[in-house]
């Protein structure tokens, strides 16, 4: 019996629970080649076994040549297959091996069939683990695709026109930056000709739309080769033009234009047709785009254009633009955003905030209310919820968000409900969990922003002078600053240690600290940002207990080498001490949906929270980012937060600014133009933030998110100058992406017609010598100092 028969045989003795569709495919591979047919007849199950394993090896890389048992179960007539894109994925996938990519070129070689089938590989573009650019960037050099395609070009396996086309026809298509510079990378790898690049110009011109910047990147340098050549396409290039012109890379751009001022000038009859198109890079992000192209519209008068797009121009250029036409420099700018004005959520059932919550959209103060409904006894709706709760908890069978918390709040039952991390929140969960006889939540905030009304708590207590002990705890911190007096007087005869340790978060006199955990809420309410002696008095004096905490984050080489330092020393973290962190703070399973809850637990101040959530933010801002999942949130909190936003929120700002994401840029320069003006973060700060971050960031990022944030108003432009000006003195001069920050400081100076430069920037100025980027703009921010303040 032949080793294909044995096998045959095998699987058709095979249980259906053990019918693996992959592993199938393994053992044929494991078979090596077979050519004769099987005398044994196949299961009848085992065709859609093989089309099933071609659908799983499509999607899901298993690194190594698994397609050449595809093949020669196609050739043994064991299976019969559609040649579709999910076959073509498969091939992609594991026609070759990871380590050895001869398997891959002699399959093609031996095989008509499939070097034909292989132009399909240009038309689909893959995702997730199985795209010619993932494989090829986990395989070793000789086994990528790339690799097999430059070799088989080399012999003439495959004809080398066809792969140089197929490159440029798969960049036409807008598959995704990732995948797309595959393509891209492989046409430069068989080095064309010139002749070759003008032969494929109609080809090149067509990519200057591409939606995918890198792609109009790579056609302008491949264009700029014909045109060195003489051999450019003038009209088709003018045509096409203003999309390369745009591109958000700035040398792109600038070639782009210079390409096109050459066209107008052996082509005058071009002439306008060209100044249309460049004229689409005044709008450009970047000064030297706009510069350029300005450049270009006067040499060849085109004043209506520039005139028409003035305060698209960035300050700098816009200055001699209006100095060419000879109209006054406006300094347009939008008005400074207004603080939001906290409103207070509309009246919701209790189902109606149990779907919200399994929905995944978990406000804190639905929570607090969804709580409060279930803490006295409202449970009207929720039995409708419960299947939607139940496959929450099997979705989310191992995590532990807030999300399969709340699920396990409404399927019942305080064991299922009080599983998780244990922090204070979780432990407010599991007291309403509990199921304790009905009684009213104290800390269910009275405002939008968290705080809970003082006469309200007073009068709720009064109603419940046996509160939970994490609810109490929760409602004490949440006390607004104002109206103490009159609520003190309402919580005169409260009893107990309860009524004790409301007075004096009022207060009110000290008494015997019992119960540590009320005491320490009671201290930072009554104080929230100074040492409480009757605490330190009683032995609770560590920080965030009787004294008041202070935070640094002591970097190592990298974001995840972090260290929280917590001053004064000796700060030990208890799940109903919530204002305590610790040194290298995590808290443990806490999922970033538990984020706005864990930013409203204190509202007076914001620091024990960034103190957590600031190492996150800085691993989304390094150079080479990890993925992060609450940054967002975090982010958001630095607008919302109704109380103090010391150092760690300014580190969490300054991280923010440098983020990897453009989402959370967006979020972290609304904070900035926002927090900084108002004097919330003052601009010393921030910038002592970005100084002691700037190893870890990345200064380019920071100067295209001060830019957006300083075009929010006057207001927030002066902050950024304001800002730039205590940075810069900070940064060695040969910083890298120095040049951007300075730019980005005399951009918006120029905005705001301020020249003038105080020390110390103005001493660092001199010291910024030589021929670099930086040097050029720091004599030009000293020479716009000159001039407004009159010396020669």
């Amino acid at each position: 019996m032949t080793p294909v028969d044995r096998l045959l045989t095998e699987l058709r003795a095979l249980p259906a629970e053990d019918r693996h569709p992959v592993s199938l495919l393994r053992s044929f591979y494991e078979l090596g080649e077979v050519s004769e047919p099987p005398a044994v007849e196949p299961p009848e199950w085992l065709g859609r076994a093989v089309a099933e394993g071609v659908t799983r090896v499509a999607a899901g890389w298993p690194m190594n040549a698994l397609f050449g048992a595809v093949r020669m179960l196609e050739r043994l007539g064991l299976a019969k297959l559609d040649h579709d894109d999910t076959y073509v994925l498969a091939m992609v996938s594991c026609l070759g091996d990871r380590w050895d990519g001869a398997v891959r070129t002699e399959a093609l070689r031996r095989d008509p069939e499939l070097r034909e089938l292989v132009w399909r590989v240009f038309e689909v573009e893959g995702g997730g683990e199985v795209s010619l650019a993932n494989v090829d960037k986990f395989s070793e050099h000789d086994a990528t695709w790339a690799q097999t395609f430059q070799v088989l070009v080399a012999d003439g396996t495959l004809a080398r026109d066809r792969v140089l086309r197929s490159c440029l026809q798969a960049l036409g298509r807008d598959f995704s930056a990732y995948r797309a510079g595959w393509f891209a990378q492989l046409y430069r790898s068989l080095d064309p000709s010139t002749a070759e690049r003008v032969a494929h110009q109609p080809l090149l011109l067509h990519l200057l739309r591409s939606a995918v910047p890198t792609t109009v990147s790579f056609a302008v340098a491949q264009l700029a080769f014909v045109a060195k050549a003489g051999a450019l396409d003038d009209d088709g290039y003018t045509a096409e033009a203003a999309a390369a012109v745009v591109a958000p890379a700035k040398s792109t751009a600038v070639s782009a234009i210079s390409l096109a001022a050459a066209v107008a000038t052996r082509r005058p009859d071009l002439a306008p047709a060209v100044a249309e198109a460049v004229g689409a890079g005044l709008g450009h992000a970047h000064r030297d785009v706009q510069s350029r192209a300005l450049a270009v519209l006067r040499s060849s008068g085109a004043r209506d254009i520039v005139a028409a797009r003035l305060d698209e121009l960035e300050p700098s250029v816009h200055r001699t633009a209006s100095d060419w036409l000879g109209v006054p420099m406006a300094r347009p700018l939008a008005e400074d955003p207004e603080e939001p004005t906290p409103t207070v959520a509309a009246d919701a059932t209790v189902a109606e905030l149990g779907a919200r919550l399994l929905a995944g959209h978990l406000d804190a103060l639905d929570v607090e209310r969804f709580l409060a409904a279930l803490a006295v006894g409202d449970h009207a709706g929720l039995d409708a919820l419960r299947k939607q709760a139940a496959r929450v908890l099997a979705d989310t069978r191992w995590d532990r968000s807030l999300r399969r918390h709340i699920a396990a709040l409404i399927v019942g039952g305080p064991k299922r409900a009080s599983t998780g991390p244990g922090t204070f929140l979780a432990r407010r969960l599991g007291e309403v969990a509990a199921r304790r006889p009905a009684a009213p939540l104290l800390a269910t905030p009275t405002d939008s922003r968290g705080w809970l009304d003082p006469s309200v708590f007073a009068d709720r207590l009064a109603a419940n002078p046996e509160p939970r002990m994490f609810d109490l705890v929760a409602a004490l911190l949440r006390l607004a600053p104002d109206g103490h007096a009159e609520a003190l007087r309402s919580a005169g005869t409260l009893p107990g240690e309860p009524g004790a340790v409301a007075r004096y978060a009022l207060g009110g006199a000290p008494a015997e600290t019992t119960t540590a955990a009320w005491w320490v809420a009671a201290a930072r309410s009554r104080k929230p940002l100074t040492d409480d002696p009757h605490l330190v008095a009683a032995g609770l004096d560590r920080a965030g207990q009787g004294r008041a905490a202070e935070y640094r984050l002591r970097l190592g080489k990298t974001a995840y080498d972090s260290v929280l330092e917590v001053d004064p020393a000796g700060a030990r973290e208890r799940a109903d001490q919530p204002t305590v962190v610790g040194p290298s703070s995590v808290w443990p399973g806490l999922d970033a949906d538990w984020i706005p809850w864990h930013a409203a637990i204190w509202p007076h101040d914001a620091e024990p929270f960034f103190a957590v959530r600031a190492a996150e933010v800085l691993t989304a801002s390094s150079p080479h980012p990890d993925v992060t999942y609450g940054t967002s949130a975090i982010l958001d909190t630095l607008v919302t937060h109704p109380g103090r936003l010391g150092p760690m929120a300014a580190t969490t700002l300054a991280a923010g600014l440098s983020a990897a994401e453009v989402r959370h840029r967006v979020l972290a320069a609304e904070a900035c133009a926002r927090l900084v003006p108002a004097g919330r973060i003052t601009a010393e700060d921030l910038a002592g933030a970005m100084a002691h971050l700037a190893g870890h960031c990345t200064a380019t990022r920071w100067a295209a998110t001060l830019r957006d944030a300083a075009r929010t108003g006057p207001a927030a432009s002066a902050a950024v100058v304001e800002v730039l000006d205590h940075l810069l003195p900070r940064l060695a001069a040969n910083h890298p992406g120095l040049h951007a920050l300075l730019e980005t400081r005399h951009e918006e100076a120029v905005r705001l017609g301020r020249g003038a430069v105080g020390d110390p920037m103005l001493t660092w100025l001199r010291t910024v010598t030589g021929g670099s980027k930086a040097a050029r703009l720091a004599r030009l921010v000293l020479a716009e100092a000159a001039h407004g303040s009159g010396q020669p």
